[in-house]
């Protein structure tokens, strides 16, 4: 694969990881100001710790990551939220290689006000069904073709709301799979998106899965460590 293929795909990919991701925009588009409005707190409710502090600050960084991942985009999303974009490059020279295969990282995170209004921000997200992330991949990227999505059980220690999806495109030449994750800890409500590219047949590379469901317990645990 060229340079200025692999250059194409890069761009086509950070368009397309976009998608799906309730509160993230693609560069050079601007923020989503949208705001939900503040549910009522339930009085049955126990009362949770709070997050505190930037989600600038709690979001994946990139020395959580692997070497070699380099920040395309990292910038504020509305007054409460912040949207990073990493992508490790060499990953499209290598494919089919079993260490460091992970392509691209997506995180979303949004520091709401209250528990109860994370809550109902995540219910309001609903469900990711591969006709509706055909549609909006196809908004984000025309190259980028959705072939299967699945969802599966996810339990996250200390997350209130957890989901996730796997989800099987092609963006141009390239194959590829990214594992979703969406999930609320306290008042904090957060989009995690791995990605690699496939190997033969749409099959993950080998650790893909357990890599990326790493990298969502990681942004678990900057939440937790934030807590009061």
């Amino acid at each position: 694969m060229t340079q200025h293929m692999i250059n194409l795909c890069l761009l086509c990919l950070v368009l397309a990881l976009t998608a799906g991701c309730k509160c993230a925009s693609a560069p050079g588009l601007g923020p989503d100001t949208t705001t939900a409005p503040s549910p009522t707190p339930s009085a049955t409710e126990p009362a949770l710790s709070p997050v505190r502090g930037p989600a600038k600050d709690l979001i994946i960084q990139l020395d959580d990551l692997p070497q070699g991942f380099q920040t395309v985009t990292a910038e504020p999303n509305g007054s409460k939220g912040y949207t990073a974009f990493y992508v490790r490059p060499e990953a499209l020279a290598t494919q089919g290689a079993v260490e460091e295969n992970l392509l691209a990282v997506a995180v979303d995170l949004t520091i709401h006000d209250s528990a109860a209004e994370a809550e109902e921000a995540f219910a309001a997200e609903g469900d990711l069904d591969q006709g509706s992330l055909a549609a909006a991949m196809g908004e984000a990227s025309p190259d980028a073709t959705v072939i299967d999505v699945t969802s599966y059980p996810l339990a996250l220690e200390e997350a209130s709301e957890a989901a996730a999806f796997r989800v099987l495109y092609e963006i141009g030449p390239l194959s590829v799979i990214d594992y979703r994750y969406r999930f609320v800890v306290s008042n904090a409500e957060a989009n995690v998106v791995v990605t690699a590219p496939a190997q033969e047949g749409g099959q993950d590379p080998p650790g893909l899965a357990e890599r990326a469901q790493a990298l969502a317990e990681r942004q678990v645990s900057r939440l937790v460590e934030a807590r009061e």
